[in-house]
């Protein structure tokens, strides 16, 4: 079977070669599983070669460490264009607009 393993830090193919093996418990989409594995290079692309799987339980994961995540607070992102915009040579009623969508927050 061809699976997408997926944490916070990005997506990795893996391959389970022997799905009936007694190490490889049941699994559904979106489950939170734990992988034990090789991780091995294929065609240019590194990919995990399944060994074992369990299906994690409530309260054994941290649901944060799987969400994509910025190394950015979002007030510090939404601040990056205003500072961008107010470098640059725009009109004053260009600048007026993008105040009115986009106030900075002092």
């Amino acid at each position: 079977d061809n699976v997408i393993l997926q944490d916070k830090t990005g997506t990795i193919d893996a391959k389970i070669w022997d799905p009936n093996n007694a190490g490889i418990e049941d699994f559904d989409s979106m489950d939170y599983i734990e992988v034990y594995g090789d991780v091995t290079s294929f065609q240019g692309a590194l990919q995990v070669n399944v060994k074992r799987v369990r299906k994690c339980r409530e309260g054994e994961y941290d649901p944060s460490e799987y969400l994509p995540v910025s190394k950015f607070k979002v007030e510090d992102s939404l601040s990056i264009p205003l500072k961008t915009a107010r470098d640059c040579n725009f009109s004053a009623y260009s600048l007026s607009i993008w105040d009115h969508f986009f106030p900075l927050k002092y």
